[in-house]
């Protein structure tokens, strides 16, 4: 039976949204792993190979109290023990699909350990949401492409959008494939709140900086109806911070404090960052999963996630030199207070609830592995 290793971070308290948490997380569900299993997968985590019991008892009943380094000192240790004494000594890892979680995780598998996971002819994967990371990191300006030993080294990149490389025209896009969020369907039916029962708003949520031009315009819609009532559109606005998840590993109540959030609302609405960051963050779906209306800054990678204009999501409403059209209160009301608008919520969580499961995603990479 084939390997499936994961690498993440062992941080509890990983200040990240719940569905970028869940692309490892789901890994430790039953279903899936069984799933797997009866595909010939095994997935096996370094959380079964502590090099002592202490080290254990700190990371599964002490973790909140650790700082990041004591977590990274044991992951190291515990890779080093997984590595030197069970995966070089034993034939069944040979040919094993090895997948990195962020820096945390691909940086062990990548940087020493690289000639060992090699030396058995194993694929490696790396997963990274925000892949501006890697400019970051190295200090290069957005806009340009960058070199990393680590893309350089890595078979594959899973990336929830290819967008931002094919805006850069980076030199590996050709080994970066669209693997976009999941989301947990154990959860769906406890952020079921009917239409009727939602307040009759637009919840604004997330950054609201000079980046998102879209949410900043709304933003100080808000802002300044509050304070003096102008801004008709403010009015239909409700912001709120992301307030994340539980953060506590492997819980499924992780992320439902902010989906609660979002499901007291009828309408929610996004914006997308300016070139080249333009790409479609988790946001989009946490929104119709929740069954709120989204309306959403239209960018073309919506339709390549599925979504249709009008029957999914309704778009913000722009002029012809495509900015931001504040004073038809009326375009917003008319969704908000119709039967129409419902519906439109409705046929966008159904085909976000359907598509976007851990289940779903499994089957897709599987799918991935296999003919990569």
């Amino acid at each position: 039976m084939k390997k499936l290793i994961i690498y993440h971070n062992f941080k509890e308290n990983y200040i990240v949204s719940y569905p970028v948490q869940l692309m490892y997380l789901m890994f430790y569900d039953d279903k899936i792993k069984n799933y797997l299993k009866n595909n010939n997968m095994q997935v096996i985590s370094l959380l079964d190979y502590f090099i002592n019991e202490e080290d254990k008892n700190k990371i599964i009943k002490d973790n909140f109290k650790l700082c990041d380094k004591e977590i990274m000192e044991i992951q190291e240790r515990t890779s080093d023990n997984f590595i030197n004494n069970y995966f070089l000594k034993c034939e069944e890892f040979s040919n094993s699909v090895i997948i990195g979680f962020h820096h945390e995780g691909f940086d062990m598998i990548l940087g020493k350990n690289y000639d060992k996971f090699k030396s058995k002819n194993c694929k490696i994967y790396l997963w990274q949401d925000d892949l501006h990371y890697f400019n970051k990191i190295n200090k290069i300006p957005y806009d340009a492409p960058v070199a990393d030993f680590r893309l350089d080294k890595v078979d594959y990149i899973l990336t929830p959008s290819i967008k931002y490389f094919q805006n850069i025209s980076s030199p590996y896009l050709s080994k970066t494939i669209n693997y976009y969020y999941c989301f947990n369907e154990n959860v769906f039916n406890k952020i079921d709140v009917n239409w009727s029962d939602r307040i009759n708003k637009i919840v604004l949520t997330g950054s609201v900086c000079h980046g998102y031009p879209v949410r900043r315009m709304l933003h100080l819609a808000y802002k300044n109806y509050k304070k003096n009532k102008k801004d008709p559109i403010g009015k239909l606005i409700e912001h709120i911070p992301h307030i994340g998840g539980d953060r506590i590993i492997f819980n499924d109540k992780n992320g439902i404090n902010y989906y609660a959030q979002l499901c007291k609302y009828k309408a929610a609405v996004f914006g997308f960052y300016k070139h080249p960051l333009n790409y479609p963050l988790a946001k989009i779906m946490e929104f119709l999963i929740c069954g709120n209306l989204a309306f959403l800054e239209y960018n073309s990678c919506l339709d390549e996630l599925g979504l249709v204009k009008f029957k999914h999501y309704v778009p913000v409403l722009k002029n012809c030199k495509n900015e931001l059209v504040m004073d038809n209160l009326e375009y917003y009301e008319k969704y908000l207070n119709s039967n129409i608008g419902e519906k439109i919520a409705k046929q966008g969580c159904i085909f976000a609830r359907n598509k976007f499961t851990m289940m779903n995603k499994v089957k897709e990479f599987l799918q991935i592995n296999n003919s990569n």
